[in-house]
């Protein structure tokens, strides 16, 4: 085998690790939902950190999209200590840069250099730029470190479907004790009613005659003086524990009343 062809055959098969030992600052490409929260964004980095005592970063990124609170470190990060001193500067309405700098150095951190507390602006589908533009070790630059940026995606959440009325009770049949999960698509006061197949009031709900019952939102939170209370969208569930029932057993049906209308389900009652 001549050296060129071993020459060849070597560098393909050292490429593989070249490459991935190649130092960078990477910001990972990301989906981010519109809906008024904070996001911390890691900023990853394969950096040589033998005789480093400082580093700085520069980024620039979508400034109409993105809004920056805060640069963030942890125990196990590059930049370790107190969180590391940031400026920011407006380029125009549509650009910014922030340049991160930390001469408290984690020489056993792991692959991230700090993280990034944001709030995305806008949506839907929208998409924001965030790219490492700099990076100096100990004050000076670093032309051999991966500069790889990324590509932010802004959406709104999801609002689930809320299908209005009752949509599960039970037991059914029922004597006494009864759960009732329902749906409210606009928010609205409302009552329960059971009637009999004739039309007779068995029962009202909210009020105020002592019955033991308890409305809950979807997270199982109790709702406090639900009379004259406004549900607003969601999943709902009340609970009656005990129905002082004077009736027959036979078929009966519970009614939901709200400002979209009336939603009815049966009801089955064995005494």
């Amino acid at each position: 085998m001549n050296l060129t062809k071993f020459f060849f055959i070597a560098l393909f098969l050292l490429s593989p690790i070249i490459a991935f030992s190649q130092e960078y600052i990477k910001v990972p490409d990301t989906i981010l939902v519109h809906n008024g929260k904070n996001y911390k964004l890691p900023i990853y980095a394969n950096l040589n950190l033998d005789e480093v005592n400082s580093i700085t970063v520069k980024f620039n990124y979508s400034y109409s999209l993105i809004d920056i609170k805060s640069v963030q470190t942890s125990e196990n990060t590059i930049m370790s200590g107190q969180n590391p001193t940031y400026n920011i500067n407006v380029v125009n309405k549509d650009t910014a840069e922030i340049i991160i700098s930390s001469e408290s150095i984690n020489k056993s951190g792991n692959s991230v250099l700090c993280y990034i507390e944001l709030e995305t602006l806008y949506g839907l589908d929208s998409s924001a730029f965030f790219n490492p533009i700099e990076i100096k070790i100990n004050n000076e630059i670093k032309d051999s470190v991966n500069l790889i940026p990324a590509q932010i995606k802004v959406g709104y959440a999801l609002e689930p479907i809320i299908k209005e009325g009752i949509s599960k009770v039970y037991p059914n049949p029922f004597d006494g004790y009864l759960m009732v999960e329902f749906g409210i698509e606009n928010p609205t006061k409302l009552d329960f009613g059971i009637y009999s197949s004739l039309g007779q009031n068995v029962m009202t709900l909210p009020n105020q005659s002592g019955l033991n019952y308890t409305f809950f939102d979807s997270k199982g939170k109790k709702i406090d003086n639900p009379i004259n209370y406004e549900f607003a969208k969601g999943y709902y569930k009340l609970e009656v524990k005990a129905i002082p029932w004077e009736f027959s057993s036979g078929l009966y049906f519970l009614q939901l009343t709200t400002k979209s209308g009336l939603f009815n389900i049966n009801l089955l009652h064995i005494k």
